[in-house]
């Protein structure tokens, strides 16, 4: 008795609150995966029937009967989905029903005591939202508990092979503690650490997907070039057509290719340049370099290269075929504005605009003044 009393109120619910831990992180990465909305649910919906079935293994075969299997319907509601989510609710008990079939329970006929069980607390849940007596974070923690205590005995009605006595409820009542308790506690220490990445990549001078320096960093660099007075030459660059390469080859591969592209460049850009230079992702697909001093024509020479290797290059993405990525790019020296680096900034933007113009996969620069 004082065995399965331990598992009912710290095992069971340890281990439970573990698997929705690790269900908490696998949806979060689903979420951020570029694939179909309703894959994603797919996903989700297969993910949930496995952690049930986990669930409602580990309690009849460890204490005889059925409970905590609407953990998941409730913490789901409360911390992933809102309202929607509500809607495990109604589900869980028709799960419940499919687990007793396919373990082999004979006695379908009493199985809509589980469903009936399942309606109740639905409605129940529905009808404080709405009269709002209490708070919903009230509502949330009274609803939690009363189904953990309540939801075996019902269950009890349909399957069972041992009691669900006063000590037993009182060990489900702590273990549904233990279990919240656990689960809250591990699910703020992923927020807080997701939380620290955020706002480490938000004060970042560096770009998270393509490892160049971000736009933000562009701007401080270049205001403090123009404070400095400083001699620079700059390249815009775009990537042509990048749309459709997105379109051809989807967007987990487009990152791939924008992670390749910045590497292979800033490879090349090592081998090119003696001088002090930085290299930017503009955003999307544009980047650009500033090279310290009036380097203009070693800069066009240079990445008309660029071109050259890139439009023949192979990038490792299945299926890509060799000239499907190209780029187009414009030059200018700030010696030719009269030292005013934001005007060369926007004469290298007016070239970048004619290689486009002039059928791309090409480097232009501006008539001098």
């Amino acid at each position: 008795m004082l065995e399965r009393g331990v598992l009912l109120a710290f095992g069971l619910p340890l281990m439970i609150a573990s698997l929705l831990v690790t269900a908490d992180v696998f949806v979060r990465s689903v979420q951020k995966i570029s694939v179909s909305r309703p894959f994603k649910y797919f996903i989700i919906g297969i993910l949930t029937f496995t952690h049930l079935y986990f669930i409602l293994s580990f309690s009849m075969n460890s204490v005889g009967f059925i409970c905590y299997q609407y953990t998941t319907a409730f913490i789901a509601s409360h911390f992933f989905y809102g309202d929607r989510g509500k809607i495990l609710i109604l589900i869980t008990p028709c799960m419940v029903v499919f687990y007793l079939w396919f373990v082999g329970f004979s006695d379908v006929g009493k199985a809509f005591y589980l469903p009936l069980f399942g309606v109740g607390i639905f409605v129940l849940d529905f009808l404080l939202s709405k009269v709002k007596l209490i708070r919903p974070q009230q509502q949330f923690y009274m609803m939690y508990f009363l189904t953990c205590l309540l939801s075996p005995r019902f269950s009890m009605l349909v399957h069972h092979t041992t009691t669900y006595d006063w000590e037993a409820m009182l060990a489900v009542f702590v273990g549904s503690f233990v279990l919240l308790g656990s689960f809250m506690w591990l699910h703020r220490l992923i927020e807080g650490q997701e939380y620290q990445v955020l706002a480490e990549l938000a004060n970042s001078k560096i770009d998270a997907l393509t490892g160049c320096f971000n736009y933000g960093t562009y701007n401080q660099d270049l205001l403090q070039a123009v404070s400095q007075k400083k001699t620079v030459t700059i390249a815009m660059i775009d990537l042509d057509h990048f749309k459709k390469v997105n379109d051809r080859y989807g967007h987990i591969a487009g990152n791939e290719l924008l992670r390749t592209f910045a590497s292979r460049t800033t490879t090349f850009l090592e081998a090119h340049f003696a001088e002090t230079y930085s290299f930017y992702r503009y955003g999307g697909e544009e980047f650009c370099l500033v090279i310290e001093g009036d380097v203009k024509e070693r800069t066009v020479a240079a990445m008309t290269t660029l071109c050259q290797t890139i439009s023949s290059s192979m990038f490792p993405v299945a299926n890509f075929e060799k000239g499907t990525m190209s780029l187009s790019c414009g030059v200018e020296a700030s010696t030719v504005c009269h030292g005013d680096i934001l005007a060369a900034v926007e004469r290298a933007d007016q070239a970048l605009y004619l290689a486009k113009q002039s059928g791309r996969n090409r480097v232009c620069t501006l008539p001098e003044t």
